[in-house]
C-alpha cells in the first residue's frame, strides 16, 4: 500500500494524470534502494516494468503539475519513504475516447508488461498490467473495431491472469478466469494445447478449496487430452493424499462424536 504523507509544495491546479498518461516527474529523498532516479525523468504512465516503477506510477496518479509529496510504503518487510515531485503531464483524456486501434497498441504493450512482470516473478504487478489489457480489450469500443483474433487476444490474457493467481496461491482467482475461458466454446476447441492448460488450471484451483470431484473430473479431461502431462499426474497425487487426510479428519471427527454421546 502506498500513501501521500505530507506535500512539502502544493500543486497548480485540480487535474491529475491519468494512468496512461505521458508525465515529467523527479524523485528526491528516497529511504529505498530501489530508486536511483534524480534527474527530471519523462515516460508514459503504466508502460514500465518493475517495482520501482510501479511505485511511481501510484505516487505520481496522486500528485497534481508541480506537486511535491512525500510517500510512505512497504518493501522487504520495511517501511520506507520517496518524495516525488511532478513537473508536468499530458491531458491525453481517458482511454475510451481514443480509437480501437489506439486502446490495442496500449493493450499490447500492457500484455508485454505483464509477461515481462511475470518473468521477474513480480506476479501481483503482472496480474496488474495483464488485467488492465484484458480491460481495454473487452471493453465495446475495442471489440467493434477490431475483429482479427480479438478473442484469442483476450483468451490469452485470461489465461496469463490465471497462472498470476495460481503462482500468487489464489484458487478464486484462478478460477474465475478458468470458467470465463472454458465459457468461450468457440476458440478453446480450436486450441486443444490451451484447453489442457485451462482444465489443469481450473483442476488446481478445484484443490485448493476441496472440491474433489470437480477437480478429479478436471484431472480426467487433461488426460485424455494429453496422456502423458506431468503436473496433471502430480496434481492427481496430490488429490489422492488430500482425500485420503480428508477421510481420516472425518473418521476421527465421528468418532469423537460417538464417544461424546
Amino acid at each position: 500500500m502506498i500513501k501521500k504523507v505530507e506535500v512539502e509544495n502544493a500543486g497548480t491546479g485540480l487535474l491529475r494524470p491519468n494512468p496512461f498518461s505521458e508525465v515529467t516527474f523527479s524523485v528526491q529523498n528516497s529511504s529505498s534502494p530501489l530508486f536511483t532516479l534524480n534527474e527530471e525523468t519523462t515516460y508514459r504512465l503504466s508502460h514500465k516494468a518493475g517495482l520501482c516503477w510501479y511505485i511511481i506510477d501510484q505516487c505520481v496518479l496522486r500528485l497534481t503539475e508541480s506537486e511535491r509529496a512525500v510517500f510512505k510504503f512497504m518493501h522487504s518487510g520495511e517501511v520506507h519513504t520517496v518524495t516525488v515531485t511532478l513537473h508536468s503531464f499530458s491531458d491525453v483524456g481517458p482511454i475510451w475516447g481514443m480509437e480501437a486501434t489506439e486502446q490495442h497498441v496500449i493493450a499490447m504493450e500492457l500484455k508485454s508488461l505483464g509477461t515481462e512482470l511475470f518473468r521477474e516473478k513480480q506476479f501481483p504487478l503482472a496480474a496488474e498490467k495483464y488485467g488492465m489489457a484484458l480491460k481495454i480489450l473487452v471493453s465495446d469500443g475495442c471489440r467493434a473495431g477490431l475483429l482479427d483474433n480479438h478473442g484469442e487476444k483476450i483468451n490469452s490474457i485470461r489465461s496469463n491472469l490465471a497462472l498470476c493467481f495460481q503462482k500468487m496461491g489464489q484458487p478464486e482467482g484462478t478460477l474465475y478466469h478458468c470458467e470465463q475461458l472454458l465459457a468461450d466454446k468457440k476458440h478453446l476447441v480450436d486450441d486443444e494445447k490451451l484447453r489442457v492448460k485451462v482444465l489443469y488450471r481450473r483442476a488446481w484451483a478445484f484443490c485448493e478449496i476441496n472440491e474433489f470431484e470437480k477437480c478429479k473430473k478436471d484431472i480426467s479431461s487433461v488426460l485424455k487430452l494429453d496422456k502423458g502431462n506431468c503436473d496433471a499426474l502430480k496434481l492427481r497425487g496430490i488429490l489422492e493424499s488430500k482425500i485420503k487426510d480428508n477421510n481420516r479428519d472425518m473418521s476421527t471427527k465421528l468418532r469423537g462424536l460417538f464417544r461424546s454421546s
